[in-house]
């Protein structure tokens, strides 16, 4: 007999009912339970996700008050019922302490999601689109449930659905003969021992920033696979213990201090590749305190929104999005070779004219006013490219010292124009001007040799 599939979606508020019922279902023969906290992990968008669940064979949802005000829980039920021949193929299973029976209450959650699509709609309008991307996904997450909320509601009232304990007394038999199956599927033998996940991983940076009173690591963690949330709660315990364990040391100095001594103090910064990490969007971050360290060493709480153990975590709910953000803003090295090659030669003739002209202004050739006309007539330009230059895609990693370089060079240019530019006159005297030109002049003869060595380098 082929295995029949059941969606578990439910409330993360509901987990320990969830976790119950999983275990219940995957206790009978023939049945596999796919649910979030296996399925669905960092790597993985919730539009992919949801194209797999409507390929199963059935859906139980666990109705709370929770479920039905949750963006997460009501976008899959709308993905659920897109596609699927679904009236036949959902079980929805009634917690106790809400009612969704009758118009009253159909009212009430349609009301609920339109006041909140509207509510959000109005807040993001008032900010910048560009810096909130997850807040857009969101909203179109709650519109398709506005546009989906009735019919969701009107199938929930279809009927009166057991409770959960109704369904184990009758052994789940509705579920089973929604799956065509003609008898209750007899129960699975004991199960063998869980398998210990391998972990495919690489610790990409390790840094001792211990002090006078605590042994401290900062680690930066890169995940060789995608992993479910409760796979990567297990792996930051265990990764946690291991770097704790560590006997790295930046200097002799501290080694002798805190030899053989385990750490007091572990930062993890978590990410899914090296994008992540130049971006710093990571998939979480975590700290873990010794509970024996002293409270004038102890660092600040990093304010997280998830504990394990004793381990402190901040999950990155955006982490998605930027991702998806950083992706598309990433350039080739093609492109991002042109458009250096097109910005910095313009910026730095313009550097070297400015060069010529200050080098006549000392030699009593030219008066300071010439000098800052000269100046102001091309720092528009200067600016322009400048800006022309953050505007740049993200590059790949081998052109990451060169691009820092030229970010180098164009600012300390940029701000040889800033300082004969109206603001600068307002700010500094003339003696003070000079003397920045002057060492802004020095910071670019030493930066240029280094920019055509970098770019040999590239060629």
């Amino acid at each position: 007999m082929s295995k029949k599939t059941i969606f578990l979606s439910y409330c993360w508020a509901n987990m320990e009912t969830a976790n119950e019922i999983d275990e219940l279902l995957q206790s009978y023969e023939g049945i596999e339970i796919k649910r979030d906290v296996r399925e669905l992990n960092y790597g993985r968008e919730i539009e992919e996700f949801m194209e797999t669940v409507r390929q199963t064979d059935h859906a139980v949802l666990l109705i709370s008050e929770k479920y039905l005000t949750s963006v997460n829980c009501m976008y899959e039920v709308s993905q659920i019922i897109k596609d699927y021949n679904y009236s036949d193929k959902i079980t929805p299973i009634i917690l106790e302490g809400v009612d969704i029976y009758g118009p009253e209450n159909r009212l009430k959650y349609a009301k609920y999601w339109n006041e909140k699509y509207s509510n959000l709609n109005q807040e993001i309008r008032e900010l910048a689109i560009e810096d909130n991307l997850s807040l857009l996904n969101e909203l179109k997450k709650i519109k398709t449930i506005c546009s989906t909320i009735d019919e969701i509601l009107g199938v929930l009232n279809k009927k009166k659905y057991y409770t959960l304990e109704q369904h184990k007394q009758n052994d789940f038999n509705d579920i089973f003969k929604a799956l065509d199956m003609d008898k209750v599927p007899d129960k699975k033998d004991k199960c063998v021992e869980k398998k210990k996940t391998e972990y495919n991983y690489t610790l990409h940076k390790l840094d001792d920033i211990s002090n006078a009173g605590a042994k401290r690591y900062s680690a930066i963690i890169i995940l060789n696979e995608n992993y479910m949330k409760e796979q990567l709660k297990e792996f930051i315990l265990m990764i946690t213990d291991e770097i704790k364990k560590r006997k790295y040391y930046r200097n002799d100095m501290v080694k002798n201090r805190f030899l053989n001594k385990e750490a007091d103090v572990v930062w993890l910064y978590i990410a899914g590749d090296l994008l992540d990490v130049d971006t710093a969007n990571w998939i979480c971050r975590t700290c873990w305190i010794s509970k024996e360290l002293e409270n004038q060493y102890r660092p600040l709480s990093l304010g997280g929104d998830d504990v394990i153990g004793d381990i402190e975590v901040i999950w990155n709910k955006s982490y998605e999005s930027y991702r998806k953000f950083y992706k598309e803003s990433q350039g080739t090295k093609e492109e991002v070779l042109d458009d250096l090659n097109n910005i910095m030669p313009k910026v730095i003739q313009y550097a070297n004219t400015s060069i010529d002209s200050f080098e006549k202004y000392t030699q009593g050739l030219l008066s300071e006013q010439d000098l800052i006309k000269i100046m102001q007539n091309m720092q528009q330009e200067v600016r322009n490219l400048y800006i022309e230059f953050t505007d740049l895609p993200i590059p790949p990693e081998d052109l990451k010292n060169y691009m820092n370089i030229c970010s180098n060079t164009i600012a300390t240019i940029d701000n040889m124009f800033l300082y004969y530019s109206e603001k600068g006159i307002n700010t500094w005297d003339g003696k003070s001007r000079k003397w920045q030109m002057e060492k802004s002049i020095k910071e670019l003869k030493e930066i240029l040799p280094v920019l055509e060595y970098e770019k040999r380098k590239i060629h």
